[in-house]
């Protein structure tokens, strides 16, 4: 099952069962208010907005006293971060308050966000460099324990052949081979 209006459809997901939609208006920026299924409106509590941006797009380059708010809006989001767009969107803020702030907390987030961007890079280096280091530590360690451990059997191998034993008996204790054995 899926709501219908004017020229549009739209998914059942986006509302309650029990809900209903009624076109208000068929322009872009499509108005829908709720309904009960008796026929309540819940336009005082809910008011759905469906921005076409397709739709405005295809409008091109048009003048922004042209506009209604809801183009206007429309405008602003496909516009906001196009940098060749810059000073369409300060005459739409400039016309309508509410993009004013929005452009403001969008300038506030994207300098925010270029700070937070550099401190995450940073963060990212250091933690690889401390990844690396703890590594290269491990395998210094690793590496420091096989030496350690062998220098130990040469030794113990050592000491076992001044006591008298013998090579076959040390190999056998110590792992090591009767030339290792012999060498010492």
């Amino acid at each position: 099952m899926a709501f219908a209006g004017i020229n549009h459809v739209l998914p059942e997901e986006l509302f309650q069962a029990s809900d209903a939609l009624k076109l208000i208006d068929k322009s872009a920026a499509g108005r829908y208010h709720m309904q009960k299924d008796n026929g309540h409106l819940l336009s005082g509590i809910q008011t759905v907005i469906f921005l076409e941006l397709p739709k405005i797009d295809a409008l091109g380059n048009v003048p922004t006293e042209r506009l209604n708010s809801e183009q206007k809006w429309c405008k602003f989001f496909l516009d906001a971060d196009n940098p060749d767009r810059q000073e369409y969107v300060r005459k739409l803020a400039a016309e309508e308050g509410g993009i004013m702030e929005a452009q403001k907390t969008l300038d506030k987030l994207s300098s925010d966000w270029v700070l937070w961007k550099r401190e995450l890079d940073r963060d990212v280096i250091e933690s690889d460099r401390k990844t690396e280091l703890q590594y290269m530590q491990e395998q210094g360690i690793e590496k420091g324990l096989k030496q350690g451990i062998s220098q130990e059997k040469m030794d113990v191998a050592g000491n076992m052949k001044n006591a008298g034993i013998p090579s076959a008996t040390i190999a056998q204790c110590t792992g090591l081979s009767e030339e290792e054995i012999a060498g010492l």
